[in-house]
């Protein structure tokens, strides 16, 4: 039942959005884990996956996206979206 935010992420934010993201994992304010692409994509963007354990678990899933917009600060700087893992 997992699934993943994914957030596109402009590679010249890169160096400084992910040590948000991966700050926020460890004091547990986002999912379990999360990846980063290792190049950009033809946009010029990084796909970052932060992953949840349970999609059917609406609490988390709001949770997680909200940390992403408050804690880490990223939506208003990047797209987001939510997709399944099946």
């Amino acid at each position: 039942l997992d699934g993943k935010w994914l957030l596109y992420v402009k590679a010249e934010d890169i160096e400084t959005d992910w040590p948000k993201i991966r700050n926020a994992i460890i004091e547990g304010k986002l999912g379990s884990t999360a990846k980063i692409s290792d190049t950009p994509d033809e946009r010029g963007s990084h796909v970052v996956c932060i992953y949840c354990p349970n999609f059917l678990d609406k609490d988390d899933l709001l949770r997680v996206r909200r940390s992403i917009s408050n804690d880490v600060g990223m939506y208003k700087t990047s797209v987001l979206r939510f997709k399944l893992d099946a």
